[in-house]
Order: structure tokens, then C-alpha cells, then sequence
């Protein structure tokens, strides 16, 4: 009796446009902590995904604060190895807007679906992302995600122009590389947090010199 293939997991495009579709019948939108407790295993991967893609969208000052702290508390959970996030109560409770996130999925599902095309599982230079949870192969790859993703989540919380866009995308590719388990992507989400990192940093410096100057 021959026995049936695994059904592969649903891409990462798919996963948030059943998210929107889901958004569409409530009028009160998800808590963060409802939304990450109906994600199971891969809610650091697709919470890091929509919040990081909430602020490649222009917003007001103070919307990296609003994106950023619970980010804080994904990469730090990645980071200490943790399988599950854990949100604090004040984080937990917050109520997600649900017309304004199932907009920003949708906006993005078509822009996956063509990255799909070449995201797919793969290692580099011997890293890999695991496969499953008990799988301690990727355990590396994924703790240095998670301190890429706190350094990225640090710099969204002072309200500096300009920054959110760059840092966003950087966590982007991170959590897509997180996602479908590409090493490739992780690796290049590397390169362009550091980058975004030094942006920031250089943005903020030249923006702190500029008052200082206009005060003195």
C-alpha cells in the first residue's frame, strides 16, 4: 500500500491572504497576541513580515515606536532560542487596525508570489535554517536573525526621519528568508540591515548636529 506525500506548507504569499481574507469578516481587528497565538510555529516569521512591511509604508512620527517595540520582543525571543514569541501584557493586548493591515497584505501578496519564484529552502556555506521545530541545524542561522532583527527594532524607535522605510525592507527580506527557510535571503537581509544600520545611524548623527547648530 503505497503511502501518500506530505501536502508542502502554503507559501508565504498564501499565508497572508488568508490573514487578509480572515481580517475582512471582523470589524474589531486581532491583539498581537491572538494573532501570534493562531500562527503557531511560524509566528516569528510572518509577525516579523507584517510588521516590518507596515513600515516600508510612509506613516506618521512615532510609527516605527508602534511597529518597532514588538519587534523588540520577536528578535529577542529568536535570539534566546525561544520556539514561540511571548509578548508582554501591554503588547499582547494591543489591538491591530484591520482595514489598514489587510491593505498592506494585500498590496504585498502579488510582490511574494513573484519573489516566490526564487525563494525556495536552501543552505549556504553550511547554514541552514531548521527545518522543524526539534531541528537544532538552524538554530545559528535563526539566533543571528534575531539579533539583527532587536539592532533593526532599536534604531525604528527614535522618530528619525527617513529611517523607517530602509529598516523596514532589511526586515523584510529577513523575515521571508525566515519564512521559507532560504539562507541565500537570510544572508542578503543581513547585509542590508547592517547597511540600513549605518544609514540610520549617519541620518540621526547629521540630524542631531543640524539642531544642535540651529539652537546654539
Amino acid at each position: 500500500m503505497g503511502t501518500t506525500a506530505a501536502e508542502p506548507p502554503p507559501r508565504t504569499s498564501e499565508r497572508l491572504r488568508l490573514i487578509a481574507a480572515e481580517l475582512e469578516a471582523t470589524e474589531a481587528g486581532p491583539t498581537v497576541g491572538e494573532l501570534s497565538e493562531s500562527l503557531g510555529r511560524v509566528a516569528y516569521g510572518l509577525l516579523l513580515l507584517i510588521f516590518a512591511l507596515a513600515l516600508v509604508i510612509p506613516g506618521p512620527p512615532g510609527f516605527g515606536a508602534l511597529f518597532g517595540t514588538p519587534m523588540i520582543v520577536l528578535g529577542i525571543g529568536m535570539a534566546r532560542g525561544k520556539p514561540y514569541p511571548s509578548f508582554p501584557r501591554a503588547l499582547a493586548d494591543r489591538r491591530l487596525p484591520p482595514g489598514p493591515l489587510r491593505a498592506v497584505l494585500l498590496r504585498a501578496v502579488p510582490v511574494l508570489q513573484r519573489l516566490e519564484r526564487w525563494l525556495r529552502p536552501r543552505g549556504l556555506l553550511g547554514l541552514r535554517h531548521a527545518a522543524h521545530e526539534d531541528d537544532p541545524g538552524g538554530r545559528i542561522l535563526e539566533i543571528a536573525t534575531g539579533v539583527l532583527v532587536t539592532l533593526l527594532a532599536l534604531l525604528l524607535l527614535p522618530p528619525i526621519p527617513f529611517t523607517n522605510a530602509p529598516l523596514g525592507a532589511a526586515a523584510v527580506v529577513l523575515a521571508l528568508g525566515l519564512m521559507e527557510r532560504d539562507a541565500v535571503a537570510t544572508t542578503i537581509g543581513a547585509v542590508l540591515s547592517l547597511a540600513a544600520s549605518a544609514f540610520t545611524v549617519a541620518l540621526s548623527g547629521g540630524f542631531i548636529a543640524a539642531l544642535a547648530a540651529l539652537f546654539s
